[in-house]
């Protein structure tokens, strides 16, 4: 192997791409106009197209709906969560009817583990807080009544864990594979966070607030999508049409799975779960508050952080520590009787390292963009997401252009994920998220099959 290297940007080669272009299209819903909590979306994308997947939006508008105690000054207000994407609890793809993507029923928390990990704060607290509603805003001062309620236009941009965000491809020709559907199930009203019109805060209720706080819900309208298509010179259809007369093509992306485990009373829990993959890539594990799917439950306030000192009850991910100065809690994963790491860790701070060492490529050293988790007592309280790596960090953007995670094909997998010494409290549940990458086999007459 030949070790000489000239450096990109010394040369002087150009080039051209002939018969580009570029247009953006709207796509209109085949469900209904307005939606309520566990109702499905259904979105066909754009046939016989080449779709930029990354370019995919989905619009909404949020109509948050409060609830009255029936005493002057004591109305409970309802406030949209942070991310759009915590609006859908489950999102599928379908290929020509068969389902590619959809295997987890809590999308929408495996899409705020991986944000914690994955996003910086600068892209959190720009693009993100202007069009995805990054943050939990409050209610004009002094507002009375329904004005606490929150009315919010977003757009859910980002498919993390999907074919649509995290493919091997950027363009996809339709024309190719066939009618592509995405299919997103409303999650209920838990998401949802109260507002307190008689204390102005997300977190002080006075009796009568609480008593009624349940009763906050949502309704979504105003719903289309768009999507970015391009056009090349007839030269790539004739060639993609012979590759495809000659041998399948291959495109990896990702799937999640996620399990969890409810009505944790002690300070010690073993979370199991198990899968036949191809290839396993990450594995993302939290401890969250034991009411979690319960409607009306305050948020968790946050002095020592950076960006949004709230966070949506639904969204509390922890390690829950009583001692930060000298952690007491231990964790563990193992898999096929192989434990990770080799020892018990101390989760508060070697979790907190691994958040963004055992996630992106390139997210190490000093130039590394760093992620959503700013202090101890912020990871400990509500950003206590603690990763796995399984797969080789290769520096190849998009990650999925090379498989290099953990097959399970053909074993009894059995896996753990053990996390002892925490602050029970009132109870807690665990959730475990795995991402797995399958591969999509398409053939002539858009013939197609997934290897999980």
């Amino acid at each position: 192997m030949s070790d000489s290297y000239t450096p990109q940007n010394v040369g002087y080669a150009v080039s051209r791409l002939d018969g580009y272009s570029r247009n953006r299209f709207k796509l209109i819903p085949t469900s209904a106009d307005s939606l309520q909590p566990g109702s499905q979306l259904n979105i066909p994308l754009p046939e016989g197209s080449i779709c930029d997947l990354r370019s995919l939006r989905v619009w909404f508008r949020a109509n948050c709906v409060g609830a009255d105690t029936g005493v002057a000054n004591n109305y409970v207000g309802a406030r949209c969560p942070c991310d759009a994407q915590s609006f859908f609890q489950r999102l599928v793809l379908n290929l020509n009817g068969v389902q590619i993507n959809g295997s987890s029923n809590d999308w929408n928390a495996y899409c705020r583990m991986a944000k914690i990990c994955k996003t910086s704060f600068d892209k959190d607290s720009s693009i993100d807080r202007t069009v995805q509603h990054g943050s939990i805003s409050a209610p004009v001062a002094g507002s009375v009544g329904a004005a606490n309620d929150e009315v919010a236009t977003m757009a859910c941009a980002e498919f993390p864990g999907t074919f649509l965000a995290d493919s091997s491809t950027r363009f996809v020709h339709t024309g190719m594979l066939g009618s592509l559907v995405l299919t997103a199930t409303l999650a209920d009203n838990s998401i949802l966070v109260p507002y307190s019109e008689f204390n102005s805060s997300f977190t002080n209720f006075s009796g009568q607030e609480t008593a009624v706080a349940g009763q906050i819900r949502y309704s979504m309208d105003q719903i289309y999508a768009t999507i970015d298509c391009i056009s090349l010179s007839s030269l790539y259809d004739e060639m993609l049409m012979a590759r495809l007369a000659q041998e399948d093509i291959l495109i990896n992306y990702r799937e999640i799975y996620t399990y969890t485990l409810e009505n944790i009373a002690q300070n010690t829990a073993t979370t199991r779960f198990s899968l036949a993959t191809r290839c396993l890539d990450k594995v993302y594990s939290a401890l969250r508050p034991g009411d979690h799917a319960q409607v009306g439950i305050p948020a968790t306030e946050l002095q020592d952080t950076l960006g949004d000192a709230h966070t949506a009850n639904k969204f509390v991910f922890g390690v829950f520590d009583s001692s930060i100065p000298t952690p007491a809690v231990r964790s563990q994963y193992t898999i096929n009787n192989t434990p990770y790491p080799q020892y018990l860790m101390k989760t508060l701070v070697e979790g907190a390292a691994d958040s963004a060492f055992a996630v992106e490529n390139e997210d190490v050293g000093l130039k590394a963009r760093g992620n959503l988790v700013s202090s101890l007592v912020d990871y400990n309280e509500v950003r206590g997401v603690v990763p796995l790596r399984l797969d080789h960090p290769t520096g190849i953007h998009p990650e999925t252009r090379v498989s290099s995670g953990l097959s399970t094909l053909g074993v009894n997998m059995a896996a753990t994920y053990l996390t002892q010494g925490f602050v029970p409290g009132t109870g807690k549940a665990s959730i475990v998220a795995c991402e797995t990458q399958p591969q999509l086999v398409v053939s002539v007459g858009k013939m197609c099959s997934v290897n999980f």
